[in-house]
């Protein structure tokens, strides 16, 4: 019988809402079996045991198909099953490498657990802390200083109460909320109250206590212990040197620093991975949010009339309980959409907690003011300045963006460390050698920037912040323009993505505050020339453009308005906004002839001549091309001469003239083999590949898309993977192969719409007709089943599967 051996297997992993069962074969959603055929289940397992390391498609197919010689198509169809279950971000596709299964996992031990589930306990339940619940049980058995350490409001105290009434075996215990204490010289008093301990004023309250412990099995609980933090200590170091029967559990923003402390950090509460019904349901945050929700209004209902609108709020508020809590407890006055709607207005809308609720938690402001007082003044304006970083940061971004001429850059580590060790900023985990990220989270960043207006700091600092994505993209863009390899380039501007576009909008708004904040949207606009069509952001590109563009209108033209202006033609180009297109055309022509930059007028004359060629106006569009050639063969510009070559091959094969395109198609690969930049040089390949086809030379045009294949991943684009995969679709056919042809078309049509790309004439109708020629073929049913299939299929994969048809087809 197939399937592999499990019996090393840990008895459970779970992800998402999934439990993983190996030894049982088994898959549950919840409580219920999923149904999942024997060879999708075996790689599922392989890919969750391995989720590690990337795992090439050989091990793959001797895990799941062993002794057996299979075809690597049947590793596909897997795959697809399994993405269509778990979602298409579940397993990622390394191209040229394997497959990596990318959601977080708990895997169990397969020995029965030493800790016992968790007894009921008085006070409000622990919503969706169970496994983090065991974890903290487990270090109390076996440490005897264990520290709950994170953020206010992340729900330290109500993990710690579980926690300790629940141990087993049961031992005394003792509970000291040290929030209401200002005084550390009445810690000892408030300790031995606790523990039932008199003083009788004695002089050396410490060493009373210690040997009244001594021998005693007690867990002592000190809560809320940030703000006396070296006194605490202190006296926890005092105590455990006289008990070696005390156990302390310590709750606080910051930890002790004691050598035998160990550190637990509960994290922000699960939230949905998706919008649909079934993983809303399955998230904690929406859970805990639910279970308040109906304290204030007992009809309230989770359906698919609020599900997205629950799963937006929990999300905007990291997971964060007390934030969750303090917004349901909104919902019986203002509903789910009320609620998400102000979620701008956080602090005047997540007020009056539970009556129950310590003073400084009954307002999210409260609780965030209390830890904000517990810093020192220059951790308060590290922190403050932080908020103006959107998404994450780098540390040499926090320090571009919090320095001055009273910190420095070392200064900005030292404090950016304390505020991590203080839980109000959290280091994001690493893999292998990536660089370290850091994030505020969503509410801490609010309050942060309330500071910052306060402090009149905020121009300044988010000037800072756009000169520092500024120089990072381009940075980004020499090194692609030079090169052509942009996938590592693209790849470090990748994380940065919300504070790239938080900069170029607020260097839009803040034009008219003085000229350097519209230069510096415009270089950063212009740096991103490459990053818009390769990560399918062309209509975001495009919209921004104009905005960067008319936010600097009063500047005079400069080098960096000229490359936006180039960069807002081909986005509005390639997204068949025609008429746009053309009215930036001439802008860039006049602007370059007024400061007279022939590389850009030459830029401008290739624009007007595609635009004039595509409108069928061809005598018109070769005379834009050959001024355009000219200007560039003055230059000595080779990749202008190879762009309007390129122009020119398309109107010779509109012409039907196809010796003349063939000959300029070998001019243009001349140039651009010569040059060796492999973005160009790919372009290049695929123009001309379009023009040898259209010649009626299929065995040319496989010939330049082989040459072209293995350049098309280290460009990064998305843009030029679609295009190779769509010169590809034209070349491919066959009875035995025409249900993956099928499915190729149709994920090419997702990534197409999905890049809002115009419609490329000349593929397309090559395209259609195969279409037409498989469903004949096929028939309807089998080809809308190929189709369906086929939508899911992630752009790397159809690349690779289209390769190997191309290669075989050779």
């Amino acid at each position: 019988m197939p399937g592999m051996d499990t019996t090393t297997s840990p008895s459970t992993y779970r992800f998402h809402h999934y439990q993983l069962i190996p030894a049982q074969r088994q898959l549950l959603n919840g409580e219920y079996p999923v149904k999942l055929g024997s060879r999708a289940f075996d790689m599922l397992v392989a890919l969750v045991e391995r989720r590690d390391r990337v795992v090439p498609k050989h091990e793959l197919m001797d895990l799941v198909w062993p002794k057996l010689v299979v075809e690597e198509n049947n590793l596909q169809v897997q795959v697809l099953t399994l993405r269509k279950l778990l979602g298409h971000g579940a397993i990622a596709t390394i191209p040229g490498r394997g497959y990596r299964f990318t959601l977080p996992v708990d895997g169990e031990a397969p020995a029965a657990p030493s800790i016992p589930a968790p007894a009921a306990a008085p006070g409000p339940a622990l919503i969706g802390r169970a496994d983090e619940l065991r974890a903290l049980q487990g270090l109390l058995l076996v440490h005897t200083l264990v520290t709950v350490s994170g953020a206010g409001g992340i729900g330290k105290t109500r993990l710690a109460q579980a926690a300790a009434r629940s141990l087993q075996p049961p031992q005394e215990l003792a509970w000291v909320d040290l929030v209401g204490l200002n005084d550390a010289a009445t810690l000892p008093a408030a300790v031995a109250q606790a523990l039932g301990i008199e003083l009788a004023g004695a002089a050396d309250a410490g060493a009373v206590l210690a040997a009244a412990l001594r021998g005693r099995t007690a867990l002592l609980v000190l809560d809320n212990a940030e703000h006396l933090l070296d006194a605490v200590a202190a006296f926890v170091a005092t105590l455990r040197d006289q008990s070696s029967t005390l156990r302390v559990l310590v709750t606080s923003q910051e930890v002790l620093r004691l050598a035998d402390e160990q550190v637990f950090r509960p994290g922000p509460l699960t939230l949905p991975a998706t919008d649909d019904l079934l993983s809303v349901r399955a998230s904690a945050a929406v859970e805990l949010f639910v279970v308040r929700a109906r304290q204030v209004d007992r009809h309230f209902d989770l359906g698919d009339h609020n599900r997205a609108a629950v799963a937006e709020v929990c999300r905007r508020l990291d997971g964060i309980p007390l934030a969750i809590e303090l917004a349901a407890a909104r919902v019986a006055l203002l509903g789910v959409e009320g609620v998400r709607d102000r979620l701008d207005e956080r602090f005047e809308l997540l007020t009056a907690g539970a009556r129950a609720a310590m003073r400084r938690h009954q307002t999210l402001r409260a609780a965030l003011e209390w830890s904000h007082g517990l810093l020192t003044p220059d951790e308060q304006r590290v922190l403050r300045r932080l908020g103006v970083l959107a998404g994450g940061f780098t540390l040499e971004a926090a320090q571009e963006v919090a320095e001055d001429d009273a910190l420095d850059g070392w200064d900005v580590l030292e404090l950016l460390g304390a505020l991590v060790d203080k839980s109000l900023v959290v280091a994001q985990g690493t893999d292998g050698d990536a660089v370290p990220r850091y994030r505020l989270l969503e509410t801490t960043r609010m309050f942060a920037l309330e500071r910052l207006a306060e402090a009149g700091e905020t121009e300044a600092t988010l000037l800072r912040h756009a000169r520092c994505f500024m120089a990072l993209a381009e940075r980004c863009d020499a090194e692609i323009a030079a090169h052509g390899q942009g996938a590592a380039a693209l790849g470090r501007l990748d994380p940065e993505r919300d504070n790239l576009l938080h900069a170029l909008r607020w260097c839009e708004r803040g034009a008219g505050r003085g000229g350097e904040a519209a230069e510096v949207g415009l270089r950063l606009l212009a740096a991103l020339r490459y990053y818009w069509p390769s990560r399918g952001l062309l209509a975001v590109g495009a919209a921004q453009a104009l905005l960067s563009l008319a936010a600097a209108t009063a500047l005079p033209a400069s080098s960096a308005r000229l490359q936006a202006l180039a960069s807002a033609v081909q986005l509005h180009g390639w997204t068949g906004q025609t008429a746009e297109a053309a009215r930036l055309a001439q802008e860039l022509l006049a602007a370059a002839r007024d400061v007279g930059s022939a590389e850009h007028e030459a830029r401008a004359m290739l624009a007007l001549g595609h635009q004039a060629a595509d409108a069928d106006r061809c005598a018109e569009a070769e005379s834009w091309m050959q001024q355009a050639l000219a200007l560039a063969q003055g230059l000595g510009h080779r990749r202008l001469q190879t762009a309007a070559l390129n122009g020119l091959i398309f109107i010779a094969t509109v012409r039907g003239d196809h010796a003349l395109a063939a000959e300029l198609g070998q001019q243009t690969l001349a140039h651009s083999r010569a040059e060796g930049q492999s973005f160009n040089l790919c372009t290049n390949l695929l123009n001309v590949a379009i023009a040898t086809l259209e010649a009626g030379q299929p065995a040319s045009a496989r010939e330049y898309l082989l040459e072209a294949a293995p350049l098309v991943p280290g460009t990064g684009s998305r843009f030029l993977k679609l295009l190779w995969l769509q010169c590809v679709l034209t070349l491919l056919s066959g009875a035995k192969t025409w249900p993956q042809v099928v499915r190729l078309h149709a994920a090419g049509a997702v990534h197409a719409r999905s890049l809002q790309l115009a419609r490329h004439d000349q593929l397309e109708g090559h395209m259609a007709r195969q279409l037409d020629a498989a469903r004949s073929e096929l028939g309807d049913t089998a080809f809308r089943t190929a189709w369906s299939e086929g939508e899911a299929l992630d752009l790397d994969d159809a690349r690779e599967q289209a390769l190997a048809l191309l290669q075989a087809h050779r």
